[in-house]
């Protein structure tokens, strides 16, 4: 994935990825007459694991452990368990949200120079607002943190906007609009576009980081046709 929005989005992307990429199976059980079925995940045999990333790799072992190719997990089954071990999940998925931010950060996106300039101006920041609250502490006056904490406030919005885009990062901003922009007037288009199943899966992790996954839909999309 090209992608760094730093949500939970991320992570699901990537498991709807490596369904793409025939690693991992997602299978419903045949449901009763008005029963919903029960959704089930497993590693597929001979799935090309060796050729995922790290990222991939790592969501895929939080996803389902270190169960052998072609044991299945149930949906319910993964949700107990984050409930069961709670401390142990949120470390899993924030050191996966962590690896995601440094390889992000690897690909140059933005300017070095901007994000020395952020870090100053969130340090004042910190310290204008710890200087403000202990003044008003000490002398027993509202005035000092009434001035400081809003001051604090506006120096970490400036700092938000100094990282500035490198090229690359401003191509790759240019392309990522460009394709959601596109996926967002699937619903005008009077006829289907039509493409390849393969197509369709290499699409599907992207609408969802765009959040238009429900213009891009097999509403919208036809296999195309064999002469």
């Amino acid at each position: 994935r090209q992608m760094c929005i730093r949500d939970r989005r991320d992570f699901t992307a990537t498991v709807m990825r490596l369904a793409h990429k025939g690693v991992l199976r997602i299978e419903a059980s045949d449901p009763f007459k008005d029963v919903a079925p029960t959704w089930y995940l497993s590693v597929a045999f001979g799935a090309p694991t060796g050729s995922l990333s790290a990222l991939e790799s790592s969501a895929l072992e939080i996803l389902m452990g270190h169960s052998a190719l072609g044991d299945s997990r149930s949906l319910s089954q993964l949700k107990q368990r984050a409930v069961d071990q709670p401390e142990a999940f949120v470390e899993s998925m924030s050191a996966w949200q962590a690896s995601l931010g440094k390889a992000c950060k690897e690909r140059d996106f933005f300017e070095t120079a901007g994000k020395r300039a952020q870090k100053v101006f969130l340090i004042v920041a910190g310290v204008t607002a710890v200087a403000g609250i202990a003044i008003a502490i000490i002398t027993i006056n509202p005035i000092p943190a009434a001035l400081a904490l809003p001051t604090a406030m506006a120096t970490t919005l400036v700092a938000n906007y100094l990282p500035r885009r490198t090229e690359r990062g401003n191509n790759l901003i240019a392309r990522c609009k460009g394709l959601r922009n596109w996926m967002r007037e699937l619903e005008k288009l009077d006829e289907p576009v039509s493409l390849s199943p393969s197509q369709w899966g290499e699409l599907l992790p992207f609408a969802y980081e765009f959040g238009v996954a429900d213009a891009v839909s097999y509403t919208h999309l036809t296999l195309p046709t064999t002469p």
